[in-house]
């Protein structure tokens, strides 16, 4: 599943460990590295919000350094996040570029995206759960997720005492992908809980209600079934009180108390949605229509894991990562 994982200790007020892990598509990716854009293509970037939390920023920087080649003239960049967007304006200017790809970062960039009329090709990035939204026949992308079964058995393979686990979502947002987590937790001998939030603010009584019964909680990206710094505040506080540990999608939350995080490398998934634009340029297709993130991010708080009593499985993280 991995070619190579580094974990290295992180200079922190918490023990944290830092995984690099390069998945064997970067291989892939690397070898369409040679195709260059050519002279004529015109390539536009809608920007959901360039402002969050430099994320987005990051994605568009790395795309853009990404593809050297193409002439500065031929590249249009528009930010959605702006207080003055005129969407039925920006549409006209998008749609008069004429471009030959779009990149969509995030959401609401691939929403404005499929509303331009004209041949172009889209790519999009950082979409929460991309399975729930339209997807054309020139429509191409990167996963915003690491794939449920590659984090569960990350999450089996550290804390192998796992047997229950809670997944807290939306249907708005995650329907599909928590199908596909239960699925891949039944094959792993998992038993995966989806503990549904229909609205806002449900949160705090779903988990006081059911985190007690479970072995580990999963949170995975959802603006709907956690809304509020209060009801990070709150699950954070059950684990605490439960000594349950709390798997999540985000590395900053590890310092709320997460004892394992997996996240892409936004700055490596622009350069990926590059490498899609060079490649379909240069042979017209590619085979896999939403790939995996090239690079993600795994980081462990073992202070936190030690807190909670959490025995992680220190032999198999020995033996599968090559620790500094």
């Amino acid at each position: 599943m991995f070619d190579n994982i580094i974990l290295r200790p992180l200079r922190s007020p918490v023990v944290l460990l830092h995984a690099i892990i390069s998945i064997a598509l970067l291989l892939a990716i690397s070898c369409s590295i040679a195709f260059a854009v050519g002279e004529d293509t015109r390539v536009v970037i809608l920007n959901s919000d360039m402002s969050i939390d430099g994320r987005y920023m990051s994605a568009q920087t790395s795309f853009i350094s990404g593809l050297p080649s193409l002439p500065a003239d031929n590249l249009k960049a528009f930010d959605l996040g702006k207080k003055w967007f005129d969407h039925s304006g920006m549409a006209r200017d998008i749609a008069a570029f004429d471009a030959d790809f779009i990149y969509c970062i995030g959401s609401d960039a691939y929403k404005m995206g499929l509303s331009v009329p004209g041949n172009h090709t889209l790519i999009f990035s950082s979409l929460i759960n991309w399975r729930r939204l339209p997807f054309g026949e020139k429509t191409y992308g990167i996963a915003n997720e690491v794939a449920p079964g590659d984090q569960l058995q990350i999450f089996q393979e550290l804390v192998p005492q796992l047997h229950t686990i809670g997944i807290l979502y939306s249907s708005m947002f995650n329907r599909e992908y928590v199908e596909v987590a239960i699925k891949a937790a039944a094959e792993r001998g998992i038993r995966l809980i989806p503990i549904e939030i229909k609205a806002k603010g449900e949160s705090r009584e779903a988990i006081f209600k059911n985190f007690a019964q479970l072995d580990a909680l999963w949170l995975i990206a959802d603006p709907l079934a956690i809304s509020s710094f209060q009801d990070i505040d709150f699950i954070f506080a059950q684990s605490a009180l439960l000594k349950k540990p709390v798997f999540a999608w985000q590395g900053s939350l590890i310092r709320h108390g997460a004892i394992i995080t997996v996240e892409p490398n936004t700055a490596a998934i622009g350069h990926q949605a590059a490498q899609i634009i060079k490649k379909l340029n240069a042979e017209g297709k590619i085979t896999e229509k939403v790939q995996a993130p090239s690079k993600n991010t795994i980081t462990i708080n073992v202070t936190r894991a030690e807190e909670l009593g959490i025995r992680l499985n220190t032999p198999k993280i020995s033996s599968g990562f090559q620790i500094h």
